[in-house]
């Protein structure tokens, strides 16, 4: 039910979804918040952002999504990843 939210038609339902999915850790909702990484909305797209860094980014898809959003067309949303400790180490190892 809370992964059919994230396509709700109305912005704030979506960025609150994505922002509680976050604090509760919701593991299982990990591929629909990945998918919500393109929504059009900037306020969404960075509460997905941090959802995920939240529930961990062991997951490949979740990694690749993060990385492609440190090109996001907002700055905050480019900002919150930037200054993400969890997504510099993961880059470094990776690299």
């Amino acid at each position: 039910m809370w992964c059919l939210m994230l396509q709700d038609n109305h912005q704030e339902v979506r960025a609150s979804v994505a922002r509680a999915l976050g604090e509760i850790n919701h593991q299982s909702a990990l591929t629909a918040l990945v998918g919500t990484l393109s929504d059009p909305v900037g306020s969404v797209r960075v509460w997905v952002a941090y959802a995920i860094e939240q529930i961990g980014t062991s997951n490949e898809a979740a990694i690749r999504g993060l990385v492609s959003s440190l090109q996001d067309s907002e700055w905050f949303v480019r900002s919150l990843l930037q200054d993400s400790e969890q997504l510099v180490f993961i880059l470094r190892e990776l690299s």
